[in-house]
């Protein structure tokens, strides 16, 4: 199906998240932190990237996303932003960074599934930033 770079520091969510999208048929590439989420997205140009925003290392998410989106080809990559922050202006700043949609988490595994599937335009939920309430946290 598609291949997706999750950036997620945190082996619980990274198992999570990488159950949920191989399970729909997903390639899933992993990196955990900012600084290998670029490396990897260079190398293997994924259709969606999941990034959450507190990472160890120099850089954050949402560095990582300003960043992407200074590349010409990640400048219309959907980037879907997974975060246990839920303040709406750490919701302000990733779209301001240039985040595609937000899941807060904890997130509900149909909510994450929909949103990845909307994003790579099969169907699924529609965009918008929006909570979670189960599951991933």
């Amino acid at each position: 199906m598609s291949r997706i770079l999750l950036v997620e520091d945190n082996e619980v969510n990274t198992r999570l998240f990488d159950m949920l999208l191989s399970k729909t048929g997903h390639e899933v590439v992993e990196a955990q932190t900012a600084e290998s989420g670029l490396e990897m997205a260079e190398a293997v140009s994924p259709d969606l990237i999941i990034m959450d925003l507190q990472l160890p290392g120099e850089m954050d998410g949402l560095a990582a996303i300003r960043e992407l989106r200074k590349r010409p080809h990640f400048a219309t990559t959907p980037i879907l932003v997974v975060t246990a922050h839920a303040l709406p202006e750490i919701k302000r700043a990733a779209i301001q960074a240039g985040c595609t949609d937000l899941l807060t988490k904890p997130v509900l595994a149909r909510s994450f599934r929909d949103k990845v599937a909307a994003l790579l335009g099969q169907g699924g939920g529609g965009t918008g930033v929006e909570s979670g309430s189960a599951q991933a946290g």
